[in-house]
């Protein structure tokens, strides 16, 4: 450890006093105490200070003149505390000083006299130690001979009989600043001691009678041992004794704790020591022999050890690839239950057995999936859906019963009555007419409800024989039947029975008038799906509101040219082939046949009754981004829909019925 006592200036201390007005309590505040009289008190007592050759700083080198208050680093002195903020080594004391001034009254008729009491209050603060250490109390009474003396005339009146006052003040603060006992700072710096050393040491000089201030100025080097940690400390210190008085209480206090240590600088202002020895030096000595014999004890063991298990793994593994072998033939025969049985031995033998780690975890989908079509055999008759569920399931864990899901599903449906021929949206698909024939009619009234539809504008003609929209392979056609109006495909007027093909995206019109290739009743038609393509028929509203003079962005009702357009315009007719796909559009709505740009997420199967499939048989964990469900119970494959269904993609929820 190092010990070096250090100042910047001298040892022994020398007064270096600041002069400044206390605050002045606010039942205390006089509107006749100015910054003028105050600045005359307190040169009066500077100038006492100065004849007694002790040193007095000035203010103005200090502080900046804000609205006539002093301040700091922006900080206005109103509290002894906020002195203690500065940070100039050359000011050790403050002088502070408040002035009360006081009117007195007439004794007899109660009224202000001429006589004033002027009391000065001063006390002197210990910067270091933060106290108060002297404090002196000036009063008296003055008589105003001056008649009507107001404004500057009672000011300069007040300045007068208070510099004479402060003069006397300065007088007594002079011999008490004298009688102070004379005080030393040093700079303190510890090395090389343990922590609690450094604290001991601090403990013992801030505790004798010659103490009266330390300070924390650094925390110096840090050694990392073994079993300890030393390191060394800089401290600011002010104390009654002297640069010898403090060596030989530093020495004595060595000597009393059997601490060894080497004086490396002496003189009056500075001293260093540093610790003799290293702290716990026999307990390293015998630690480290302790740590050798260990670690040759443990060597011997390990490698005794080793040799043993390397003779047991020799034959353990032998043993090993014979049962992993025999579990795999056993998975071969289908044996999955003895096969995981076989490959738990193995992993008792061996737990880090990485083949037979891979078949256990194989053998334990198997196994779950041979559960699961067990327990769907056993819900067919009764639970169906159920057993729908556990078959898909199943046939993801256990390929190898596919066959026989496929077989059971085919029975299944067989007892399960989808819903059949044409149908109306419920819910999300409201609106939504779904027609499954090879043809569908448009007239002004309906022939058959399974293969017409109607839209009630007059100029159409009636029982379904405007027109004819037909599929053909995975085609569509349309033909005119002989309409009293006409039909129009793509601004084309079409021959009566004459059919033609249409292409997505194409126009339809129907009841026209003659001449002119317009009509209030416009059909768009889009065709979608590649592998069994879909057709969807929907009026062109927007068409209808400009035929009309309207201008549809700006929601302005149209007028009904027929009963039921209002109705006809949200409508959706639509002619499906054996599937169309069902997604969700930007709006979170159900996206019919994805005619909107919803992704694919289920499909709406025919073959002789409607069925619901996701897009790929899975079960839920693979596809979290699906939540396909039939009646609550979530869908994994193709399943019947039965009357009263309701479904969900994702929460959208939608069913249908019959249109007849």
């Amino acid at each position: 450890m190092q010990l070096s006592l250090n100042i910047k200036i001298f040892a022994a201390e020398e007064w270096r006093v600041l002069v400044l007005a206390a605050p002045s309590l606010e039942q205390e505040q006089h509107l006749l105490i100015t910054e003028k009289v105050k600045l005359a008190i307190e040169e009066t007592i500077t100038a006492q200070l100065i004849s007694a050759d002790i040193e007095v700083i000035d203010k103005t080198l200090l502080f900046n003149d804000k609205n006539n208050k002093a301040y700091i680093k922006g900080v206005e002195f109103n509290r002894d505390q906020q002195l203690f903020v500065m940070e100039h080594d050359d000011i050790n004391l403050a002088v502070r000083y408040r002035v009360e001034l006081d009117q007195k009254s007439n004794v007899k008729n109660k009224s202000a006299s001429n006589k004033w009491q002027i009391t000065l209050i001063s006390y002197i603060v210990d910067l270091a130690t933060r106290n108060k250490i002297e404090t002196h109390n000036e009063a008296g009474i003055f008589t105003l001979a001056i008649n009507n003396c107001h404004g500057d005339c009672l000011s300069d009146w007040l300045i007068k009989h208070a510099q004479i006052m402060a003069q006397d003040m300065g007088a007594i603060l002079v011999e008490k600043l004298q009688s102070l006992p004379r005080r030393y700072q040093y700079q303190l710096e510890f090395h090389d001691f343990l922590n609690t050393e450094l604290i001991d040491i601090y403990n013992h000089l801030t505790t004798t009678d010659s103490f009266i201030f330390a300070k924390l100025l650094q925390e110096l080097d840090n050694n990392e041992t073994i079993i300890h940690q030393t390191s060394g400390r800089k401290y600011h210190y002010v104390s009654l004794l002297s640069a010898d008085e403090l060596d030989v209480l530093l020495q004595q206090y060595f000597e009393n704790n059997n601490t060894s240590v080497n004086q490396t600088s002496s003189n009056s202002i500075n001293f260093v020591y540093q610790r003799a020895n290293t702290p716990y030096l026999t307990l390293y000595i015998i630690t480290f022999i302790a740590i050798l014999l260990l670690t040759y004890g443990i060597y011997v063991m390990a490698a005794q050890k080793m040799h043993q298990k390397n003779l047991i793994n020799i034959a353990k593994d032998k043993t090993v690839a014979e049962m992993v072998r025999k579990a795999e033939l056993m998975i071969e025969h289908e044996q999955y239950s003895p096969a995981l049985d076989t490959i738990e031995s193995v992993l008792l033998i061996n737990a880090e057995h990485k083949s037979a780690k891979e078949l256990k975890l194989t053998l334990l989908a198997l196994t779950q999936g041979v559960e699961y079509f067990n327990l769907a055999k056993a819900s067919l008759k009764n639970a169906p859906d159920k057993a729908l569920k556990l078959f898909a399931q199943a046939k993801v864990l256990t390929p190898s019963l596919a066959f026989e899901i496929s077989k059971l599903r085919a029975e299944i449906n067989q007892h399960s009555q989808p819903i059949k021929g044409a149908v109306i949206g419920l819910q999300g698909l409201s609106s939504h007419f779904i027609f499954v024939g090879d043809s569908l009619n448009l007239g002004r009234k309906v022939i058959d409800y399974q293969n017409s539809f109607a839209i009630n504008y007059q100029r159409i003609s009636r029982v379904g024989k405007q027109c004819q929209f037909e599929r053909q392979g995975k085609k569509y056609y349309l033909t005119d039947l002989g309409s009293s109006n006409g039909t129009m495909l793509n601004g084309i007027a079409l021959s009566a029975n004459k059919i033609s093909e249409l292409i997505d995206d194409s126009t339809v019109l129907v009841g026209g008038e003659v001449g002119i290739p317009y009509s209030l009743c416009q059909l768009e038609c889009k065709i979608t799906g590649k592998s069994s393509p879909a057709l969807f028929i929907r009026l062109n509203a927007h068409s209808l509101a400009l035929m009309n003079g309207l201008d549809r962005d700006k929601n302005i009702n149209q007028p009904q040219v027929w009963d039921s357009m209002d109705v006809d315009l949200v409508t959706n007719w639509t002619l499906i082939g054996s599937e169309i796909d069902l997604g969700i559009n930007k709006q979170g709505n159900i996206d019919f046949g994805c005619v909107e740009g919803g992704k694919a997420l289920a499909k709406l199967v025919y073959d002789d009754g409607f069925y619901l499939s996701p897009i790929t048989e899975t079960i839920p964990s693979t596809s979290p981004e699906i939540e396909l469900t039939l009646n609550n119970e979530i869908v994994y494959s193709l399943v019947p829909l039965q009357d009263g269904f309701t479904a969900s993609i994702n929460g959208c929820q939608f069913s249908f019925k019959s249109v007849a």
